[in-house]
């Protein structure tokens, strides 16, 4: 059908079976194609999204669903792209409170080793920060420190 009336929107589950059963450029080209004849169809272009994305292209999908979003703000799916390329890696809940504020903490408290694991935690995660270098050296004399004055 499609075939014989380019204008037809039979491209969208057309381009949707090619991209289901792993044919990602046909799917692509599929949804060019039609959206050549059909530039006002979310579908079509919701369709090239994830075929983008399906792609590992990533930033391409993000922007197809911000043309949707631009004619329909707040359309569920075309957001979803849009939140999946810009979200970051989620640290585990037990990281969350391992902040450099919490290692001064624990150190103000004499909890040195705590503090030391800490800010060794942070300094394998951001090994340019030199603040954090610091400290963990400051505080890792004193833990060696501490030792001798036991030993």
């Amino acid at each position: 059908m499609w075939n014989h009336n380019k204008g037809s929107i039979a491209f969208v589950p057309l381009a949707e079976i090619l991209r289901t059963e792993g044919f990602l450029e046909e799917a692509q080209q599929v949804c060019e194609r039609g959206l050549e004849f059909n530039p006002e169809s979310v579908s079509g272009r919701l369709i090239l999204a994830s075929v983008y994305w399906d792609q590992n292209k990533k930033s391409d999908a993000e922007r197809i669903a911000n043309q949707i979003l631009d004619r329909m703000p707040g359309h569920a799916e075309a957001l979803k792209y849009v939140a999946r390329q810009r979200s970051r890696p989620v640290l585990p809940q037990k990281l969350l409170w391992q902040t450099s504020t919490m290692a001064e903490i624990l150190a103000d408290q004499g909890e040195y080793r705590e503090a030391v694991g800490i800010l060794d935690r942070l300094v394998k995660r951001d090994p340019k920060n030199k603040d954090l270098k610091l400290r963990l050296n400051e505080l890792e004399e004193m833990v060696s420190g501490e030792e001798k004055t036991i030993a």
